[in-house]
Order: structure tokens, then C-alpha cells, then sequence
């Protein structure tokens, strides 16, 4: 009985492993900060978003864009994308480049200031009347973009949340 309950937690374990980045999806949070998700791209379909904003150099495994607000008001308050590398070295390189080509006037952002919350580096900035965040945990890389009253809050819930999702 110990012997087969072992084999059983193993195949699980395999399969889970095995599954691919788009499958595990539903990890993202169903809410943060008291905003629901209200839309989801995953796949192809969020890579394509990711290279319109960054160029297909990145080469992700995978990405994901999330979308939270107030279901009355179908506006989006914040919007997270999470580009998945195929290992933690080339997300980590991705992340370095960051702040140099933010500094080098690389888009509408401004007011860079390197942070950490929870121990995780994090880069901040305002751009677009919002404000964004940067940082990474394992493989990926998470760029948050959310509404100023909001922001502090929606930050720590998504460390805290995406953590686990990791």
C-alpha cells in the first residue's frame, strides 16, 4: 500500500512537471488587491502582445497578460504580464537590461527608482498616468502596471500571490 501510494505520488508529481506553462495557468490569482481577473491571454496570443511592446528578441517560453478591475466597470485598473524564459538565467539577464534601457529613454517612463519589498528586487517607475513595477522570480518576469492609488497594495498582494504561482 506505502509502495503504491509512493508510485502514484511520483506519476502525479511527473505529470504536473510535464504539463506545459499554458496548462498551469489557472494559478494566476483569481483576484488581488480586491480586484477581480477579468480577462486572461495566454500562448501565442500573449507572446504577441509582449513583442509588440519589447520586440521578439526575448524569445519567451511562454507568456501570460492578465487583466484586473472592477467587473461593473470593465475597465482594466492593473494589467500583469508575465514573460516566462526558458530558465532563470536568461530571465535574470532580461531583467538586468531593464533599468539601462529604461534610463536610456527607452519608452514613455520615468522615475526609476530600485526597491525591495519582501526581499525581492523591484524596479518602479510612472509612465502612461500609471504606476509600474519590474521584477523576477525564478524564470519569469513580471511587469505590473496599475493605477496609482492602487499600486502599493496591488504590488504586495502580487509578490505574496505570484510567489506561489512560481
Amino acid at each position: 500500500a506505502i509502495l503504491r501510494a509512493l508510485i502514484a505520488g511520483c506519476l502525479a508529481l511527473m505529470l504536473i512537471q510535464g504539463l506545459p506553462a499554458a496548462a498551469l495557468a489557472d494559478e494566476f490569482p483569481q483576484e488581488m488587491a480586491g480586484l477581480k481577473l477579468l480577462s486572461k491571454s495566454e500562448g501565442e496570443e500573449a507572446k504577441k502582445q509582449v513583442y509588440s511592446l519589447h520586440g521578439k528578441d526575448l524569445k519567451l517560453e511562454e507568456a501570460f497578460v492578465l487583466h484586473y478591475g472592477n467587473p461593473a466597470n470593465t475597465s482594466s485598473i492593473a494589467t500583469v504580464w508575465v514573460s516566462r524564459s526558458k530558465n532563470e538565467e536568461k530571465a535574470k539577464g532580461l531583467f538586468e537590461r531593464m533599468p539601462g534601457a529604461i534610463k536610456g529613454g527607452a519608452g514613455p517612463y520615468g522615475h526609476l527608482k530600485e526597491l525591495s519589498y519582501d526581499n525581492t528586487y523591484v524596479i518602479s517607475l510612472y509612465g502612461k498616468d500609471k504606476r509600474h513595477y519590474i521584477y523576477r522570480m525564478g524564470k519569469d518576469l513580471i511587469w505590473i502596471e496599475v493605477d496609482y492609488p492602487m499600486s502599493e497594495e496591488f504590488l504586495k498582494e502580487a509578490l505574496a500571490k505570484l510567489k506561489r504561482a512560481n
